[in-house]
């Protein structure tokens, strides 16, 4: 499978650190019937942050607003889809930081990587004519 990358949005809710709110919120979300590219949940403290990146943002904030589950404003993140194989990240966090794109890369799922800042103009050829399309939202 190619790498393929996007330049999309994501979110985060701070919850209660109880066992059951992962569910109670993803229910919220398939209940809606709002797709995710990504998702983790992790402790912050007395709090349990969670990540999302939703397929369709504006779904996602209408089925959060809904359930009364305050997101943040939407963030930008590269989202990184590819076949698990060594070096894979180092390959493209290479080409990334030679584009001088700077990034947080702290995110524990699989090829997704957090920017810190990023031209809203970005479309920067990486691999073979990959660009970074934007999946949904608008920019």
């Amino acid at each position: 499978m190619a790498d393929r990358i996007m330049k999309t949005d994501y979110f985060k809710l701070e919850t209660p650190n109880r066992p059951g709110e992962g569910a109670r919120v993803l229910k919220v979300l398939r209940d809606a019937r709002v797709n995710l590219l990504a998702f983790t949940g992790f402790p912050k403290g007395r709090k349990t942050q969670m990540d999302f990146v939703p397929s369709n943002a504006a779904a996602f904030k209408k089925a959060m607003r809904r359930a009364g589950l305050p997101v943040s404003g939407k963030k930008t993140v590269f989202l990184i889809q590819g076949s698990d194989r060594v070096g894979s990240i180092h390959r493209i966090m290479e080409k990334l930081g030679k584009a001088g794109i700077n990034d947080d890369n702290r995110c524990p799922f699989p090829f997704e990587m957090h920017v810190k800042s990023m031209r809203s103009d970005f479309d920067h050829p990486i691999g073979n004519g990959v660009g970074l399309p934007h999946a949904g939202g608008e920019h």
